[in-house]
């Protein structure tokens, strides 16, 4: 599972192929939009970049209080009034099920398909 991605190649011969395969399928489908996430480079030509969505991305501090400083003051609190009615981080491959399910669920509810 991944929100970016783009095309997949070894070199341009082939991503050109496959970016020609993938407006064929679409086509050949009838679907409204083909979507190709790739955060580098230009958009590629017959597509419109969506400005919807913003991507925001910054350092990871090891130390919890480091990064609890760093977000706004009303996400600090809603943060604490979790941990204080027992919200805890569980970590491991063992939550994979209910971290897809979740997921499964929150993709759904903005209308966006879930690819296997």
């Amino acid at each position: 599972m991944a929100v970016y991605g783009g095309i997949c190649a070894e070199d341009e011969e082939s991503r050109l192929a496959l970016l020609q395969a993938a407006k064929q399928m679409a086509r050949a489908k009838n679907v409204q939009h083909l979507e190709l996430r790739d955060r580098q480079g230009e958009p590629y030509p017959e597509f419109h970049p969506n400005t919807l969505y913003t991507t925001f991305y910054g350092e990871l501090d090891p130390d919890p209080e480091v990064l609890l400083r760093g977000l706004p003051r009303d996400t600090r609190y809603m943060i604490r009034k979790a941990q204080k009615k027992g919200l805890k981080v569980v970590r491991g491959v063992e939550q994979i099920p209910a971290f897809y399910r979740l997921f499964a669920q929150s993709m759904r509810r903005l209308g966006t398909p879930l690819f296997r």
